[in-house]
């Protein structure tokens, strides 16, 4: 069974990990390099985990998901969202997503945003299921500008902190 809890200081060297084999599989899901991420010192990371709210889902001990919320004004950012592949089906997406959300509801936040890159199907459908709507224009990938990606939120209410 796959649980998912909130990373705290001790996790850094995890997190960091966890980021390295997201960005390694999934680069075009994200806005940086595993060489970006490689540079990063320890007092880097402990200044991400300050400002994010970091989910891990595990399959026994063994990491399988990460997911973030970072406060940006009312709302908070649904941010480095990313299941490995061999968690995917399994319903690990909808905890992490379940996790922020709620853990956005309890600081008060009036809605979650997010940005998915235009063509990941999967995970544009997974977010429309949720509730996720787009907002504005489509922009380019500030790293990659032959990759659009789409602002999409959600209002959080009661409801949208429990998990579908």
């Amino acid at each position: 069974m796959i649980e998912v809890r909130r990373l705290t200081s001790v996790d850094r060297d995890l997190l960091r990990e966890l980021r390295r084999r997201a960005v390694t599989e999934s680069p075009e899901a994200f806005n940086t390099t595993v060489a970006d991420e490689s540079v990063l010192t320890a007092s880097d990371w402990d200044a991400r985990m300050l400002e994010t709210a970091y989910f891990a889902g595990f399959d026994g001990e063994v990491p399988v998901g990460l997911a973030g919320g970072r406060v940006n004004a009312a709302d908070w950012d649904l941010v480095s969202m990313w299941v490995a592949s061999e968690a995917r089906g399994t319903g690990l997406v909808d905890q992490l997503i379940g996790a922020v959300c709620a853990a956005a509801a309890a600081a008060g936040a009036e809605r979650v945003g997010l940005r998915v890159v235009v063509g990941n199907v999967r995970a544009l459908r997974v977010y429309e299921r949720w509730g996720f709507v787009p907002e504005g224009d489509p922009e380019r990938l500030p790293r990659d500008p032959s990759l659009t990606r789409q602002r999409m939120y959600l209002p959080v209410t009661t409801s949208t902190s429990k998990l579908r």
